[in-house]
């Protein structure tokens, strides 16, 4: 996993916003979560000192495997919408 750069990503100062982290060696979502827990002390910085990441080219195949993959972020996330897609 690297940093990469994207159509819309800007720099402030030293800060590049957001982060795009490619995944170039991981072969699976089970991979996936494991370097998840191996880097969180990493990400999390690299979050906080960012704001955002993007996440690119990480194996994940289905909504079940992307939702299991945020919640190695050990972070409340709304998995649920209420309320509709429509216009605000």
């Amino acid at each position: 996993v690297a940093p990469t750069t994207t159509d819309g990503v800007r720099s402030f100062g030293d800060v590049q916003f957001p982060l795009v982290l490619e995944a170039r060696a991981i072969a699976t979502a089970d991979a996936a979560q494991e370097w998840l827990k191996q880097n969180e002390t990493e990400i999390r910085r690299l979050q906080a000192h960012h704001g955002v990441l993007i996440f690119r080219n990480f194996p994940m195949h289905s909504a079940e495997e992307f939702l299991s993959f945020v919640q190695g972020f050990n972070r409340p996330f709304i998995t649920e919408f209420m309320g509709g897609g429509g216009p605000r």
